[in-house]
């Protein structure tokens, strides 16, 4: 497959081909023809507006060489463009009305002392010799062409080996020669201007790119800013203002990444930030000095931002804000799905074990106190015989709700499975496990199941639904398995009591009566 480039120097050669009819032209002449052209394209310096440099340039070959008339022009395929000129008063010829088709011919510099003299000029100047225009001191003559110049100097504008776009010239309307120092400053002439040419399309091509690196900035689906070696903004887009409220004011060039940062949390963009906001901006100061990696951090609204920086080898810097609000929310759902009783709405019993270990590591760790309650549903089997299973499941949902309306938010309840709940107590001795557990009893036997015959449908004596707890605290050098297992045997003793009741295991190896308290 042919790339751009290849494309259109393939369009230039079947357009010379097409424009140059000349059987003696040979393959060379062509290609450099189309090479001249598609720098010209490249350019883009025909129809194009006047532009001081030129300018400054035919004032100052007038001005060196004391002749009327000074141009820069362009040659294409079928005219002569004046990019700049004094004494002729037009913007363009047809190219062969011209001059400058001849002196493009060659890199070195057309010099004609008379052009009457000359027979490839017979065409401009007419045969009967160039016409009189000692009455017309304006400019060219209708026709468009230069019949009234009778002395030219013209030096290419040469921008590659072989490649002549145009000329620089000096005409005058009576024959004069010019001399070699003359010719020499006149291809220095030709030299500037094509510099200023080569200036002129880098200007364009840095106004190109610029606006097309602007435009994929713009088109970033995310966030996007940038930091100058003095850590000042200088530019980002839209969507940076999209991700964060009251935004327009905080974002403007020139301001620096502190003022900006503190801005932001003086808006209260962070939640993070609320009551540690000078920790929270030293924390993001120094991962924007030295951005390593990737961070997540969460803003106003519930939204989250992944944000990513880096430094250019300049010392600048590239940040990137990416809102992974969505992601944040399916990975909730899927921890929510993966830690949490579908039945239920509390954790699960992988999730509870889990926290369990979790939360027996720190008691060890910080030497805090912690106890557990196994509560299990008396009876709960004639509920499902009597009500059937949906209202057992109802049943169950309304036990686990009791248990977690009744719990501290450093506390933790899971289902073990059946009807069958624990519940982690952090940082709780075993008097005030008791006390929890008592009170989650007298809830739980609050529930009230409606009955109902099912032949008749005839409502029927509703039932209680009450439940046996077994506590236990964590003894020195115990482990999880150890806490259950002690835990469950107060359940067993609890059931085997009379059930309604919560039953402990002494939280030393003192021996002595279990702890009862019954409904």
């Amino acid at each position: 497959m042919l790339g751009p480039a290849t494309k259109e120097r393939c369009l230039e050669l079947c357009l010379d081909l097409y424009l140059d009819r000349s059987p003696d032209k040979g393959g060379e002449a062509i290609a450099s023809e189309a090479e001249r052209r598609s720098c010209l394209a490249v350019c883009h310096a025909l129809d194009t507006a006047r532009e001081e440099e030129f300018d400054r340039l035919v004032r100052l070959a007038r001005a060196a060489f004391g002749a009327p008339i000074a141009l820069i022009s362009f040659v294409d395929a079928q005219h002569e463009w004046l990019k700049a000129e004094i004494g002729l008063g037009i913007a363009e010829l047809p190219r062969t009305s011209g001059f400058g088709h001849l002196a493009i011919a060659s890199d070195a510099p057309l010099v004609i002392a008379d052009t009457a003299a000359d027979p490839r000029l017979s065409r401009i100047c007419g045969p009967d010799g160039p016409e009189d225009v000692s009455a017309d001191t304006s400019g060219s003559s209708p026709d468009g062409g230069m019949r009234h110049v009778r002395a030219y100097a013209g030096a290419p504008l040469v921008v590659a080996p072989g490649v002549r776009i145009g000329t620089i010239a000096v005409c005058d309307t009576q024959p004069r020669a010019f001399t070699a120092g003359e010719v020499e400053m006149l291809v220095d002439l030709a030299r500037v201007a094509v510099d200023g040419v080569s200036l002129r399309r880098a200007k364009r091509e840095a106004e190109n790119l610029g606006n097309q690196l602007h435009a994929a900035i713009e088109a970033l689906p995310d966030g996007f800013m940038l930091f100058d070696e003095t850590d000042r903004l200088v530019l980002f887009n839209r969507r940076m203002t999209e991700l964060y409220p009251q935004a327009e004011g905080v974002f403007r060039l020139g301001i620096t990444y502190e003022e900006l940062f503190r801005k932001a949390v003086s808006l209260g963009w962070f939640p993070a930030a609320r009551g540690c906001e000078e920790a929270f901006i030293q924390e993001a100061l120094a991962y924007h000095r030295n951005p390593v990696g990737s961070m997540e951090q969460p803003v106003i609204g519930g939204g989250w931002l992944r944000i990513s920086e880096t430094k250019t080898a300049t010392g600048a810097t590239v940040g990137f804000r990416v809102d992974i609000s969505e992601l944040k929310r399916r990975e909730s759902e899927l921890f929510e799905l993966a830690t949490r009783d579908a039945l239920t709405g509390v954790l699960s019993r992988r999730q509870i074990l889990d926290d369990l270990e979790r939360e027996l590591a720190r008691a060890r760790r910080y030497g805090h106190r912690c106890a557990i309650l196994l509560i299990d549903a008396d009876h709960f089997k004639q509920v499902n015989d009597r009500c059937g299973h949906q209202v057992g499941d109802e049943v169950l949902k309304s036990i686990a709700a009791r248990i977690s309306s009744a719990i501290r938010e450093t506390d933790h309840v899971g289902r073990l499975g059946g009807e069958e709940f624990v519940v982690v107590l952090a940082d709780t001795d075993l008097g005030g496990a008791m006390e929890t557990a008592e009170r989650l009893r007298r809830s739980i036997e609050e529930i009230v199941v409606p009955v109902r015959c099912p032949r008749s449908g005839a409502a029927e004596a509703p039932m209680r639904v009450t439940v046996s707890i077994g506590v236990a605290q964590l003894r020195p050098g115990e482990n999880a398995d150890d806490l259950y297992a002690r835990a469950d045997a107060s359940l067993y003793g609890a059931k085997a009591s009379g059930r309604n009741r919560v039953v402990s295991s002494p939280a030393t190896d003192r021996r002595g009566a279990l702890l009862d308290f019954a409904g």
